[in-house]
């Protein structure tokens, strides 16, 4: 993950007053305070912009989290944005938003196909109840997912049967006994999160089937409604990036494994944005390091892992694809811990001393305990432009990397969903 513990050198001479000259500060990151007078700058800052992406440094940040929840109900209540878009399966997320929209709660429906870090999050819970209330309302907030991998087990029986009688609409002919069996113990492996390593044979043979299947989609699209077609010719293009990715590779082969999938996580977004959802406002859940716009002037220091060269995230190919501007926002803090909700990653652990000359230090110097940065509309010589120290490690203009900083003071970890509530 793109952690908030990279850094950059600074200019000589600036202060945390001159910092503060171009800063916001924010109130409050409780996902219920809904006197949005503090975020009323955000309006001019984001614009007519019809997508805005919300970073995390990993999946354990609790108090980005919050934040993130405050903002989605921002969007939604004085921007129109009403459709938020996960990072999480795409046909996963189609089985959310349709639970968020019966009689399911926002947990049951959250855990059809939202990964365990979130879903089984207490500090994502708010943003989670948000959505379900809004499905009474006049506004709807719509969840999709982008992700080309399968985020729910839940997903094992509804995406097979789904894919199933798509073709028994279309022809059953197209799709006889020994593929269907074929493509459920596929996606049995991807939703298992097993070890599936293919040798050269099964992968050739699994990536025909797949290519057929979506030749035939394409070829009969007539048949059935265009939107069904073009929902599951990018669910089986999904799951051939997945099968792809499954190919046995070298660790230093890992930027392409990671770039499959980013790239397959910006088409997905891409066919939101301009397909499925075209005249709507669309809020993005995802890590840091996939929506960043530009990873080359990142340098890692030694030592520091992931090494980020030759990645290029989701964020980068949808900015250059889209043709219409996006806006990211980065979540920094300045002191505490952070750790996953749920798996390997739960045990906190304490973020990295800043560097005494670096961004957090100097928004902790401000006295604010949350403060947004608008680094898009910056002046062209502000130092903020060039490379400077975001908390510790290496330089990088960052800048170019995301659009706006969220500070905050102190970072919580999230925390496993209470029971009984």
């Amino acid at each position: 993950m793109l952690c908030a513990t990279a850094s950059v050198a600074d200019e000589p001479g600036e202060s945390a007053a001159v910092l503060g000259a171009v800063t916001v500060p924010i109130d409050s990151l409780a996902p219920d305070a809904e006197d949005f007078a503090d975020l009323q700058p955000l309006v001019s800052t984001i614009g007519a912009t019809r997508i805005v992406l919300l970073g995390e440094g990993g999946h354990g940040e609790g108090s980005t989290f919050l934040a993130k929840a405050r903002l989605v109900r921002f969007l939604h209540q004085q921007m129109g944005f009403d459709v938020l878009a996960w990072e999480s399966g795409l046909f996963d997320c189609e089985e959310v938003d349709r639970f968020m929209r019966g009689e399911a709660s926002a947990l049951q429906a959250a855990q059809r196909g939202i990964f365990p870090v979130w879903s089984h999050s207490e500090q994502v819970r708010p943003v989670l109840e948000y959505v379900k209330a809004t499905q009474s309302g006049l506004r709807p907030i719509t969840t999709a997912g982008f992700d080309c991998r399968i985020s729910s087990n839940a997903t094992l029986q509804a995406l097979p049967q789904a894919i199933f009688e798509y073709f028994e609409r279309l022809d059953p002919g197209l799709f006889p006994e020994a593929d269907r069996d074929r493509l459920q113990r596929l996606l049995a492996r991807f939703a298992g999160r097993s070890s599936y390593a293919p040798d050269v044979q099964e992968s050739r043979t699994n990536r025909d089937l797949l290519h057929r299947l979506i030749h035939n989609v394409a070829l009969h699209s007539g048949r059935v409604s265009a939107a069904q077609a073009a929902l599951t010719e990018r669910i089986l293009r999904n799951v051939l990036v997945m099968e792809e990715r499954s190919v046995p590779r070298a660790p230093q082969d890992y930027p392409a494994v990671f770039n499959l999938r980013d790239q397959a996580m910006g088409e997905n977004l891409l066919w939101l944005v301009q397909q499925r959802y075209p005249r709507r406002k669309i809020i993005v859940w995802a890590a840091s390091l996939h929506i960043a716009r530009d990873l080359t002037p990142l340098r890692v220091a030694s030592g520091q892992s992931p090494q980020y060269a030759g990645l290029v995230p989701m964020g980068h190919y949808l900015h250059r694809a889209l043709g219409e501007p996006t806006y990211t926002v980065g979540f920094v803090a300045y002191r505490g811990s952070s750790g996953w909700a749920v798996g390997s990653n739960a045990q906190p652990t304490v973020l990295s001393t800043p560097s005494p000359d670096s961004f957090v230090a100097r928004c902790h110097q401000t006295g604010h305990s949350q403060l947004f940065v608008d680094l898009k509309g910056l002046p062209a010589r502000h130092w903020l432009r060039g490379a400077f120290t975001l908390s510790s490690g290496a330089p990088a203009r960052w800048s170019t990397i995301y659009d706006g900083l969220l500070f905050m003071e102190e970072m919580i970890p999230s925390t496993p969903l209470r029971p009984g509530i």
